[in-house]
């Protein structure tokens, strides 16, 4: 159990999403604007992997309260808070719901530094952060005893006193992904791009290219739908799958994507998403299926 929470640790060191890739003409950005109170979301997440006659599921369900402060030289300034969790655990893995849950408070409130492209440039209160941090660490390890505990808690520290790596898991789709992923400059003529997301099989990383299939833009909103397709898996990654399969009796074969589906609803008004969805399947045609869904849905205009 807590060998499958490390490994997820170790998804952020995959490189994230290269912001040139974005862009490969000139048109103006969708700005940003002021809301008069913040923009609400809800966030779903829901995960299954089926091996064999096994299937697993998860959800996650949270509140997002998105307020864009001001504009600075450096870009826009955003302060977001997070509330409402509620994490359904397969029953496998319940014994992990209440360490989760502390685990969340870490980043319930952040402030963002984020670029004219709709990228996270900066955690502006990264020291505010650790302070909490370092308080809930003293409180987690007085209250989850066991070495591999103390290994996983310890791991979490290491992350979150990197600035870089932790801005990097920041931009992954279960964080703030959906939310800020380059969207203000999206045009259907741009390049695809490469996406690398984290704990598809196993907890180890893929990456995808994505490639705009088609457009919608009127006078308010602007409506995206994106396709993507698998990159070529690593050797070393493929043997870490392959002893996968085996461990479960699973017969070894290639993965290959069956669906990867992503779209996104701008309002041209604010600058924010009205929605954004993703849902992508993986299987090898032996047993295994591994099903991904995300999904950002405004619920209060601000």
């Amino acid at each position: 159990m807590w060998n499958k929470l490390l490994n997820r640790l170790e998804t952020i060191l995959e490189p994230q999403i290269d912001e040139s890739q974005f862009v490969t003409h000139y048109e103006p950005a969708l700005k940003y604007t002021q809301t008069k109170a913040p923009v609400r979301y809800s966030f779903d997440i829901t995960e299954q992997t089926q091996l064999n006659n096994k299937s697993v599921k998860n959800t996650y369900t949270q509140e997002l309260h998105v307020q864009f402060s001001y504009r600075s030289n450096e870009g826009h300034n955003f302060k977001i808070e997070t509330s409402n969790y509620n994490f359904i655990l397969d029953k496998s893995l319940v014994a992990q719901s209440s360490l989760i849950n502390d685990l969340a408070l870490v980043t319930s409130e952040l402030e963002l530094l984020v670029t004219e492209k709709g990228i996270i440039k900066l955690i502006t209160n990264y020291k505010e952060i650790l302070q909490k941090w370092d308080k809930l660490k003293e409180t987690l390890l007085k209250r989850y005893i066991g070495n591999q505990t103390k290994v996983y808690i310890n791991a979490i520290d290491i992350t979150l006193k990197d600035e870089k790596l932790f801005l990097d898991d920041l931009k992954q789709n279960r964080i703030l992904g959906m939310l800020f992923n380059g969207y203000q400059t999206i045009h259907k003529k741009d390049k695809p791009r490469d996406i690398t997301i984290s704990n598809v099989i196993h907890c180890l990383p893929l990456t995808f290219k994505e490639q705009i299939k088609k457009i919608e833009d009127d006078d308010k909103q602007k409506k995206i739908q994106i396709l993507g397709s698998m990159n070529t898996i690593a050797d070393e990654t493929l043997k870490e799958i392959d002893d996968y399969f085996k461990f479960n009796n699973i017969g070894s074969a290639s993965v290959f994507l069956s669906n990867y589906t992503k779209n996104i609803i701008l309002d041209k008004e604010t600058g924010f998403p009205d929605l954004v969805s993703l849902d992508f399947e993986i299987l090898n045609g032996r047993g295994y299926i591994r099903k991904q869904s995300f999904n950002l849905k405004q619920i209060h205009h601000g």
